[in-house]
């Protein structure tokens, strides 16, 4: 150092000085001249917490590019805004940005992949999974159509969110429902669609999953679950009716099925009654069965339901004896359709909650 130079005018000096500055002393210094700016201007962007940074997603897209370089901290980001400037405008997050404690996404295929319609998709490896090593499960609503290459899709899921096996698909087209299930997920564990959607490729599709799909729900239109329904009306609305058939191999071939709602779906006893379903760990049921169309019918297998149910449960186990008079009690003689709607639900020991169409029932 010369005489006529002073400290601060030498970079290492500004260096060390700068370790001990608030953010604050360090706007002030980036003021004095463009050398200063340089040495402290680090200091005030190193770190960024939304929570008391409340304007810095407001900031001109230019600003944030241009600083972005020296963010090595972010707190308390919590909206879909806050990251989308992080993500759009800071050059580093694009590779190195991972958040460990998201688990649920809710966003359409187009935003996951960052379409830009200038160039169409974007590169591979940019997708917004690669920040979400934890993701579990992906809300892909309203998606009408598919740019983005279906093998694409499988690749970035497969690579980038092992525990993604959780999709809902509301307002999805049939046809990028039956892609999204047959080719872009594997080893999946839970599915929710409209089941104005339901098909028989999409049964085939969720047969890829036997093994793992522990949930399955059909939801109607509004998504509303509800306690009482017009039979007749269900009955003319029901699609799929027709091919009641094919919805049984979900049943018989899907071990590890624990929840069922398909409310709509009008199910025949004689269908069911072909081949045991194979989910002996159902714990949860929703559907509606073909005759059996009034609150009365309704509630009379339901009581026989629960009553075979306090049975089993009071019985001891080395009373031989009882299983017999279990079984006489349990409505084994009775043809009607009540009867057997109750014999078919004994069977599942886990068996909880069940609606047929009027309410709830609990075990």
């Amino acid at each position: 150092m010369t005489s006529s130079e002073a400290a601060l005018d030498i970079p290492e000096i500004r260096n060390l000085v700068g370790r001990f500055l608030t953010v604050n002393d360090a706007i002030s210094c980036v003021r004095v001249c463009k050398a200063w700016s340089r040495d402290f201007v680090s200091l005030i962007w190193n770190s960024i917490d939304f929570n008391t940074h409340t304007s810095f997603e407001k900031l001109d897209s230019n600003v944030v590019f241009k600083n972005g370089n020296h963010i090595r901290v972010v707190k308390d980001l919590g909206t879909q805004p806050q990251l989308d400037v992080l993500l759009q405008s800071t050059p580093f997050m694009d590779c190195s940005f991972q958040h460990q404690g998201i688990i649920r996404l809710e966003a359409s295929v187009d935003q996951v992949f960052k379409l830009d319609p200038n160039i169409g998709v974007s590169a591979f490896g940019s997708s917004l999974l690669m920040h979400f090593p934890n993701l579990e499960s992906w809300l892909v609503y309203f998606q009408e159509d598919l740019a983005v290459p279906i093998d694409l899709i499988k690749t970035e899921v497969k690579r980038c969110c092992t525990k993604l096996t959780n999709i809902d698909t509301w307002g999805t087209r049939r046809g990028i429902l039956h892609r999204f299930i047959a080719d872009a997920f594997e080893n999946l564990t839970a599915i929710c669609f409209a089941y104005s959607e339901l098909a028989e490729d999409v049964v085939m599709a969720l047969l890829f999953h036997s093994a793992t799909i522990i949930s399955i729900t059909a939801f109607r239109g509004d998504r509303k679950p509800v306690e009482r329904l017009d039979f007749l009306m269900e009955q003319e609305q029901d699609h799929f009716q027709m091919s009641g058939r094919t919805l049984q191999l979900l049943m018989r071939y899907c071990p590890n099925l624990e929840v069922l709602e398909i409310e709509p779906h009008l199910m025949d006893i004689d269908h069911i009654e072909q081949a045991q379903w194979g989910c002996k760990k159902l714990k949860r049921l929703r559907t509606m069965i073909k005759d059996l169309d009034t609150t009365e019918k309704i509630e009379r297998a339901l009581q026989s339901w629960t009553r075979g149910r306090k049975l089993k449960g009071q019985r001891k186990k080395h009373e031989r004896e009882e299983e017999e008079k279990l079984c006489q009690m349990s409505d084994t003689e009775d043809s009607s359709i009540e009867g057997r709607v109750a014999r078919h639900l004994l069977a599942f020991e886990n068996l909880e909650a069940v609606w047929l169409g009027t309410r709830t029932w609990h075990a």
